[in-house]
Protein backbone atom coordinates (compact mmCIF):
# COMPACT_ATOMS: atom_id res chain seq x y z
CA UNK A 1 0.00 0.00 0.00
CA UNK A 2 0.93 3.67 -0.20
CA UNK A 3 1.78 6.01 2.64
CA UNK A 4 -0.03 9.32 2.22
CA UNK A 5 0.80 12.47 4.15
CA UNK A 6 -1.87 15.12 4.60
CA UNK A 7 -2.38 18.18 6.75
CA UNK A 8 -5.51 18.92 8.72
CA UNK A 9 -6.54 21.61 11.15
CA UNK A 10 -8.14 20.73 14.47
CA UNK A 11 -9.69 23.40 16.67
CA UNK A 12 -10.03 22.81 20.41
CA UNK A 13 -12.55 24.91 22.28
CA UNK A 14 -11.60 25.56 25.88
CA UNK A 15 -13.73 26.70 28.78
CA UNK A 16 -13.48 30.25 30.01
CA UNK A 17 -10.31 31.15 31.86
CA UNK A 18 -12.18 32.77 34.72
CA UNK A 19 -14.13 29.70 35.84
CA UNK A 20 -14.13 29.77 39.68
CA UNK A 21 -13.48 26.06 40.13
CA UNK A 22 -13.00 26.16 43.89
CA UNK A 23 -16.19 28.15 44.40
CA UNK A 24 -18.16 25.74 42.24
CA UNK A 25 -16.84 22.80 44.26
CA UNK A 26 -18.07 24.45 47.46
CA UNK A 27 -21.51 25.09 45.96
CA UNK A 28 -21.85 21.42 44.94
CA UNK A 29 -24.03 22.42 41.95
CA UNK A 30 -25.13 18.89 41.10
CA UNK A 31 -26.29 17.98 44.58
CA UNK A 32 -28.48 14.92 45.21
CA UNK A 33 -30.31 16.60 48.10
CA UNK A 34 -33.98 17.59 47.84
CA UNK A 35 -34.22 21.02 46.23
CA UNK A 36 -36.30 23.70 47.93
CA UNK A 37 -35.47 26.79 45.85
CA UNK A 38 -37.07 27.71 42.50
CA UNK A 39 -33.69 29.10 41.41
CA UNK A 40 -32.20 25.61 41.68
CA UNK A 41 -35.08 23.48 40.40
CA UNK A 42 -34.75 23.33 36.64
CA UNK A 43 -37.25 22.03 34.13
CA UNK A 44 -40.35 21.81 36.35
CA UNK A 45 -41.86 25.27 35.85
CA UNK A 46 -45.03 24.00 34.23
CA UNK A 47 -46.12 21.76 37.09
CA UNK A 48 -45.04 24.33 39.70
CA UNK A 49 -47.15 27.00 38.00
CA UNK A 50 -50.16 24.67 37.87
CA UNK A 51 -49.93 23.76 41.56
CA UNK A 52 -49.32 27.35 42.64
CA UNK A 53 -52.26 28.70 40.59
CA UNK A 54 -54.53 26.05 42.09
CA UNK A 55 -53.57 26.95 45.67
CA UNK A 56 -54.03 30.67 45.07
CA UNK A 57 -57.46 30.15 43.51
CA UNK A 58 -60.78 30.59 45.29
CA UNK A 59 -61.44 26.85 45.26
CA UNK A 60 -58.43 24.65 46.02
CA UNK A 61 -58.42 21.24 44.36
CA UNK A 62 -56.43 18.26 45.62
CA UNK A 63 -53.80 16.33 43.68
CA UNK A 64 -52.22 12.92 43.52
CA UNK A 65 -48.62 13.47 42.43
CA UNK A 66 -46.95 10.22 41.46
CA UNK A 67 -44.12 8.77 39.42
CA UNK A 68 -41.08 6.53 39.58
CA UNK A 69 -38.49 7.14 42.27
CA UNK A 70 -35.79 9.82 41.85
CA UNK A 71 -37.55 12.01 39.28
CA UNK A 72 -37.83 15.01 41.62
CA UNK A 73 -41.31 14.77 43.14
CA UNK A 74 -40.18 15.83 46.63
CA UNK A 75 -38.14 18.69 45.16
CA UNK A 76 -41.22 19.94 43.31
CA UNK A 77 -43.46 20.07 46.39
CA UNK A 78 -40.78 21.47 48.71
CA UNK A 79 -40.03 24.19 46.15
CA UNK A 80 -43.77 24.86 45.93
CA UNK A 81 -43.84 25.44 49.68
CA UNK A 82 -40.91 27.85 49.37
CA UNK A 83 -42.64 29.78 46.59
CA UNK A 84 -45.70 30.29 48.81
CA UNK A 85 -43.61 31.28 51.83
CA UNK A 86 -44.54 34.95 51.59
CA UNK A 87 -48.26 34.37 51.03
CA UNK A 88 -49.23 35.16 54.61
CA UNK A 89 -52.59 33.48 55.08
CA UNK A 90 -51.91 30.36 53.03
CA UNK A 91 -50.65 27.74 55.47
CA UNK A 92 -48.69 25.04 53.62
CA UNK A 93 -47.69 21.96 55.60
CA UNK A 94 -45.10 19.53 54.19
CA UNK A 95 -45.08 16.18 55.99
CA UNK A 96 -43.17 13.07 54.84
CA UNK A 97 -45.05 10.06 56.16
CA UNK A 98 -42.27 7.49 56.23
CA UNK A 99 -41.12 8.56 59.70
CA UNK A 100 -44.68 8.56 61.09
CA UNK A 101 -45.38 4.93 60.32
CA UNK A 102 -46.15 2.88 63.41
CA UNK A 103 -46.48 -0.89 63.68
CA UNK A 104 -50.12 -0.24 64.62
CA UNK A 105 -51.98 1.53 61.81
CA UNK A 106 -54.34 3.35 64.18
CA UNK A 107 -51.33 4.87 65.96
CA UNK A 108 -50.02 6.06 62.60
CA UNK A 109 -53.35 7.80 61.97
CA UNK A 110 -53.32 9.47 65.38
CA UNK A 111 -49.69 10.56 64.95
CA UNK A 112 -50.53 12.05 61.57
CA UNK A 113 -53.34 14.14 63.06
CA UNK A 114 -51.17 15.40 65.92
CA UNK A 115 -48.28 16.18 63.60
CA UNK A 116 -50.39 18.19 61.15
CA UNK A 117 -51.97 20.25 63.95
CA UNK A 118 -48.59 20.88 65.55
CA UNK A 119 -47.16 22.15 62.27
CA UNK A 120 -50.21 24.34 61.64
CA UNK A 121 -49.59 25.92 65.05
CA UNK A 122 -45.94 26.55 64.17
CA UNK A 123 -46.80 28.00 60.76
CA UNK A 124 -49.32 30.38 62.32
CA UNK A 125 -46.67 31.54 64.77
CA UNK A 126 -44.20 32.07 61.93
CA UNK A 127 -46.35 33.47 59.10
CA UNK A 128 -49.19 35.51 60.57
CA UNK A 129 -48.01 39.12 60.79
CA UNK A 130 -50.69 40.66 63.01
CA UNK A 131 -49.87 39.95 66.69
CA UNK A 132 -53.53 40.11 67.74
CA UNK A 133 -54.69 37.73 64.99
CA UNK A 134 -51.79 35.41 65.72
CA UNK A 135 -52.73 35.21 69.40
CA UNK A 136 -56.39 34.56 68.66
CA UNK A 137 -55.49 31.72 66.31
CA UNK A 138 -53.00 30.26 68.76
CA UNK A 139 -55.66 30.31 71.46
CA UNK A 140 -57.63 27.58 69.66
CA UNK A 141 -56.87 24.34 71.46
CA UNK A 142 -55.05 21.70 69.44
CA UNK A 143 -57.30 18.61 69.44
CA UNK A 144 -56.54 15.04 70.42
CA UNK A 145 -56.94 12.15 67.99
CA UNK A 146 -58.41 8.74 68.57
CA UNK A 147 -58.77 6.77 65.35
CA UNK A 148 -60.09 9.57 63.12
CA UNK A 149 -58.96 12.79 61.45
CA UNK A 150 -62.29 14.51 62.10
CA UNK A 151 -60.74 16.61 64.94
CA UNK A 152 -58.44 18.15 62.29
CA UNK A 153 -61.42 19.27 60.23
CA UNK A 154 -63.06 20.81 63.29
CA UNK A 155 -59.79 22.54 64.26
CA UNK A 156 -59.39 24.10 60.80
CA UNK A 157 -62.98 25.34 60.78
CA UNK A 158 -62.45 27.02 64.16
CA UNK A 159 -59.37 28.79 62.79
CA UNK A 160 -61.30 29.79 59.69
CA UNK A 161 -64.10 31.34 61.77
CA UNK A 162 -61.55 33.76 63.21
CA UNK A 163 -60.19 34.70 59.76
CA UNK A 164 -62.12 33.47 56.73
CA UNK A 165 -59.24 34.27 54.36
CA UNK A 166 -57.08 31.43 55.74
CA UNK A 167 -56.21 28.53 53.45
CA UNK A 168 -54.62 25.21 54.35
CA UNK A 169 -52.64 22.92 52.06
CA UNK A 170 -51.25 19.58 53.26
CA UNK A 171 -48.44 18.00 51.25
CA UNK A 172 -48.16 14.37 52.35
CA UNK A 173 -44.96 12.93 50.89
CA UNK A 174 -44.15 9.21 50.77
CA UNK A 175 -47.89 8.62 51.06
CA UNK A 176 -47.62 5.09 49.70
CA UNK A 177 -45.26 4.13 52.55
CA UNK A 178 -47.86 4.29 55.31
CA UNK A 179 -49.43 1.10 56.66
CA UNK A 180 -50.97 -1.20 54.09
CA UNK A 181 -54.22 -1.25 56.10
CA UNK A 182 -55.00 2.26 54.82
CA UNK A 183 -55.19 0.98 51.26
CA UNK A 184 -57.27 -2.11 51.95
CA UNK A 185 -61.06 -2.43 52.31
CA UNK A 186 -61.98 -2.06 55.96
CA UNK A 187 -62.52 0.48 58.71
CA UNK A 188 -59.07 2.10 58.69
CA UNK A 189 -58.87 2.47 54.93
CA UNK A 190 -62.39 3.88 54.83
CA UNK A 191 -61.70 6.23 57.75
CA UNK A 192 -58.60 7.81 56.17
CA UNK A 193 -59.96 8.00 52.62
CA UNK A 194 -63.24 9.54 53.78
CA UNK A 195 -61.35 12.11 55.86
CA UNK A 196 -58.89 13.37 53.25
CA UNK A 197 -60.79 12.29 50.16
CA UNK A 198 -64.22 13.56 51.12
CA UNK A 199 -64.67 15.33 54.48
CA UNK A 200 -61.69 17.70 54.63
CA UNK A 201 -61.32 17.85 50.87
CA UNK A 202 -64.86 19.14 50.33
CA UNK A 203 -63.91 22.48 51.88
CA UNK A 204 -62.74 24.90 49.20
CA UNK A 205 -60.12 26.39 51.55
CA UNK A 206 -58.43 23.01 52.19
CA UNK A 207 -56.31 21.04 49.74
CA UNK A 208 -54.11 17.95 49.77
CA UNK A 209 -51.18 16.93 47.61
CA UNK A 210 -50.51 13.22 48.05
CA UNK A 211 -47.03 12.34 46.77
CA UNK A 212 -45.80 8.82 46.10
CA UNK A 213 -44.15 6.42 43.69
CA UNK A 214 -45.60 3.77 41.41
CA UNK A 215 -47.41 2.24 44.42
CA UNK A 216 -49.89 5.12 44.44
CA UNK A 217 -52.15 2.85 42.39
CA UNK A 218 -53.02 1.29 45.76
CA UNK A 219 -55.33 4.28 46.28
CA UNK A 220 -57.55 2.83 43.58
CA UNK A 221 -58.84 0.37 46.18
CA UNK A 222 -60.52 3.34 47.85
CA UNK A 223 -60.92 5.09 44.49
CA UNK A 224 -64.46 6.37 44.97
CA UNK A 225 -63.34 8.47 47.93
CA UNK A 226 -60.44 10.01 45.98
CA UNK A 227 -62.34 10.61 42.75
CA UNK A 228 -62.21 14.41 43.12
CA UNK A 229 -58.40 14.41 43.12
CA UNK A 230 -56.52 15.50 40.03
CA UNK A 231 -53.78 13.10 38.94
CA UNK A 232 -50.38 14.37 37.87
CA UNK A 233 -47.57 12.07 36.81
CA UNK A 234 -43.99 13.27 37.27
CA UNK A 235 -41.83 11.38 34.83
CA UNK A 236 -38.43 11.46 33.22
CA UNK A 237 -38.06 14.16 30.57
CA UNK A 238 -39.45 13.44 27.13
CA UNK A 239 -36.85 14.17 24.47
CA UNK A 240 -39.37 15.34 21.91
CA UNK A 241 -41.34 17.71 24.14
CA UNK A 242 -39.13 18.53 27.14
CA UNK A 243 -35.58 18.52 25.83
CA UNK A 244 -35.07 22.25 26.48
CA UNK A 245 -36.02 21.70 30.11
CA UNK A 246 -33.47 18.89 30.31
CA UNK A 247 -30.82 21.25 28.91
CA UNK A 248 -31.54 23.53 31.88
CA UNK A 249 -30.81 20.68 34.29
CA UNK A 250 -27.36 20.22 32.75
CA UNK A 251 -26.36 23.84 32.09
CA UNK A 252 -28.31 25.70 34.76
CA UNK A 253 -26.37 24.75 37.91
CA UNK A 254 -23.01 25.90 36.46
CA UNK A 255 -24.15 28.80 34.28
CA UNK A 256 -22.60 31.16 33.20
CA UNK A 257 -19.19 29.63 33.86
CA UNK A 258 -19.45 26.26 32.13
CA UNK A 259 -21.29 25.43 28.91
CA UNK A 260 -21.93 21.89 27.74
CA UNK A 261 -21.91 21.28 24.00
CA UNK A 262 -25.09 20.08 22.30
CA UNK A 263 -23.40 16.74 21.64
CA UNK A 264 -22.46 16.32 25.32
CA UNK A 265 -25.98 17.14 26.50
CA UNK A 266 -27.43 14.68 23.99
CA UNK A 267 -25.16 11.92 25.30
CA UNK A 268 -26.07 12.75 28.90
CA UNK A 269 -29.75 12.52 27.97
CA UNK A 270 -29.29 9.16 26.26
CA UNK A 271 -27.27 7.71 29.14
CA UNK A 272 -29.70 8.95 31.81
CA UNK A 273 -32.84 8.29 29.73
CA UNK A 274 -33.98 11.80 30.68
CA UNK A 275 -33.93 11.04 34.41
CA UNK A 276 -32.85 14.18 36.33
CA UNK A 277 -31.25 12.20 39.16
CA UNK A 278 -28.99 10.19 36.85
CA UNK A 279 -28.22 13.31 34.79
CA UNK A 280 -27.03 14.97 38.01
CA UNK A 281 -24.98 11.89 38.81
CA UNK A 282 -23.21 12.04 35.43
CA UNK A 283 -22.63 15.81 35.58
CA UNK A 284 -21.26 15.62 39.12
CA UNK A 285 -18.51 13.31 37.89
Amino acid sequence: GKTINSNCQIEFQVQKNEVPWEELKKQNPYSFSIIESPEKLFGRNEILDELKSNILSENIESYKLWGQKRVGKSSIVKTLKSILENVEKTIVIYRPLGGLRNTEAINTLNSLGRSLCSEIYEEIDRKIISPSLRERLRAIEVPTFNGSLFPLEDYLKQLRRIDNSLKFVFILDEFDRINEEFFLPGNLGETLSLSIGKGLNENKFIGFILVGSENMHLLDRQGINYNSYRQKEVDTFNKQWEYNSFVQIVNGPVSPYINFSEEAIDKIFNQSNGNPYFANLICAE
